[in-house]
């Protein structure tokens, strides 16, 4: 494993070694955890299953949407190229790669990241087959929205019917059987523009409950740091919270019913507490906290995958390779000769492939810089004769 946060070591080390009973190797901090710093011949070959959650910033929504020109898209290309070393040299049997929605979406004119990969994998590892799933936290026993997008991949012996569908829905889960008994939040200590926020919300949600779209018996969470008119705007979430980051840490529990009560006479006004983040995204709350603490436990939350939602992909892969009837410990079933050749050849062909520039893209480049050479030639030109008419008027 491979992370440059080396603060969540207590918790993996303590949940690893209760799940296998031994002790994990975790290569994590800025040193040790930097994979783009990790030479392939170095990493351990046999690996069954490749589970990846790259940096998402090239295409999240409030990201700079650069996609594969965006720096941080380096960790995704290397990643990329472990699959291509361990599928071709050791056997790997099945990759799992997470990643926000916006991997779905046209930037600057190219196809959608995750459907070019996923052709551009096809091509150069035949011996597997390819899916894409968007699935919702929601739908995984999560009381928080997160889209997540899984790009999954499994050995065609495995799989000659192709990549399993992931788990279906399941049963919704209630917001209010999913809160901490955690004391309300003395506001005095909050800022000023906080409180005001506090109470233009409880005016919202008392609107809310007169025109019915904000049941009498609803839980609401909002943003205290958000206020109406501003540049980030205010949102709120009636019944569920919204998608957990490392930056909404200002989120707000309030009653409807007790909305416009002094706040002596409420029994639910206080922010979210970072151990209900953990519990949220599936993580065992308690446990978690106790090893991260506030700061880190908010990050945690903000950063990872929800454990319902990746055992939706996980667990259909694992029945699969499960059912297979092949011996694990027989695979691969004959050493794999691991050309040298073959693997730089495959590389060169997915980096110029995801490099691409698609041909609408350059000429409608090269239209805008034409256009802007043309206004450029005016603009000289413009200023050539008026310099021309202050000569004559000055002179």
């Amino acid at each position: 494993m491979w992370d440059l946060e080396d603060g969540y070591r207590p918790y993996l080390t303590k949940h690893f070694q209760d799940a296998t009973g031994k002790v994990p190797k975790l290569n994590l901090g800025k040193k040790n955890g930097d994979l783009l710093k990790v030479p392939e011949e170095t990493l351990e070959g046999k690996v069954d299953l490749l589970i990846s959650g790259c940096p998402c910033p090239p295409w999240a929504g409030n990201g700079c949407k650069k996609g594969t020109s965006d720096p941080r898209f380096k960790v995704f290309y290397a990643v990329i190229n472990w699959i291509l070393w361990l599928a071709e040299s050791h056997g790997l049997i099945g990759i799992c790669l997470e990643n926000v929605k916006g991997t779905m979406n046209c930037i600057a004119g190219r196809e959608p990241f995750y459907p070019r990969l996923k052709k551009i994998l096809e091509d150069v590892l035949p011996m597997f087959r390819f899916r894409i799933d968007t699935l919702e936290a929601e739908d995984y026993k999560s009381c928080a929205r997160r889209t997540r997008v899984l790009l999954r991949g499994l050995h065609v012996k495995f799989a000659p019917q192709g990549v399993p569908p992931p788990l279906p829905p399941m049963p919704k889960v209630e917001l209010k059987d999913n809160l901490g008994k955690f004391p309300n939040t003395d506001t005095t200590t909050m800022t000023r523009p906080q409180q005001q926020n506090l109470k233009d919300q409880d005016k919202y949600i008392l609107r809310g409950r007169k025109a019915g779209r904000i049941p009498e018996d609803a839980i609401v969470i909002f943003g205290a740091d958000r206020a109406y008119g501003m540049a980030y705007s205010a949102d709120i979430t009636v019944n569920r919270a919204p998608c957990l980051t490392c930056h909404n840490r200002y989120l707000f529990l309030v009653k409807a019913s007790e909305a416009g009560l002094p706040k002596e006479q409420r029994s639910l006004y206080r922010f979210v507490h970072p151990a209900e983040r953990l519990h949220w995204q599936g993580f065992h709350a308690k446990e978690a906290y106790r090893a991260l603490g506030p700061a880190k436990s908010l990050k945690g939350a903000g950063n990872c995958y929800p454990v319902g939602l990746m055992f939706a992909g996980l667990i259909p892969m694992a029945r699969t390779i499960a059912n297979s009837g092949i011996d694990l410990a027989q695979w691969p079933p004959k050493a794999l000769a691991g050309d040298s050749s073959k693997l730089k050849t495959m590389k060169a062909k997915v980096k110029k492939e995801l490099t691409k520039i698609p041909r609408k893209v350059i000429k409608k480049a090269k239209a805008k810089a034409k256009a802007k050479g043309k206004s450029m030639k005016r603009a000289k030109a413009i200023l050539y004769f008026l310099s021309l008419f202050l000569k004559g008027v000055f002179m």
